[in-house]
């Protein structure tokens, strides 16, 4: 989650505990915040409400195409399963449902997500947020790092 996200949502801070801010964010993975984008929503009105659906999409250096996108209810953390302690079982803890969209499958080369070329014609992707990266002074919440004060990034 984005500092600047934080500041404007309307969740207060209890909402922490029930998964909406934790982001994957491994330390050892500086490249991991590079893909990641800043939560807006200004053309639906909801960039006040973080979202509990997890969107995950290959975005063009340009941000207005798509090379695939996935839309779920899945994170990507051990609450999808674990070892046991003996190593020959798997425990799966939840069972999540999501959607890949593929442009193949649409007979396109890619989603359109804004006006790519005005003289082409094009159906745009209707994704339910807008698409930015993020500036140089963001930091996605970790886990990891223990934030006692609940209006830390305020």
């Amino acid at each position: 989650m984005w500092k600047n996200a934080f500041k404007i949502s309307n969740s207060d801070h209890e909402a922490e505990n029930n998964g909406l801010y934790y982001y994957l964010f491994d330390s050892t993975h500086k490249w991991f915040k590079s893909h990641l984008i800043r939560w807006r929503a200004e053309k639906t009105g909801r960039t006040v409400v973080l979202p509990h659906i997890k969107s995950y999409c290959r975005v063009s250096p340009d941000s207005k195409r798509l090379s695939w996108f996935l839309l779920t209810s899945a994170c990507l953390t051990n609450a999808w399963g674990l070892d046991s302690r003996d190593n020959k079982r798997y425990s799966i803890r939840n069972y999540e449902l999501g959607v890949l969209f593929f442009p193949e499958y649409f007979g396109e080369e890619y989603f359109a997500i804004k006006e790519v070329d005005e003289n082409e014609k094009r159906r745009i992707f209707p994704l339910m947020y807008d698409v930015e990266n993020q500036g140089d002074y963001d930091e996605p919440w970790q886990q990891e790092k223990k934030v006692y004060d609940p209006y830390y990034f305020l």
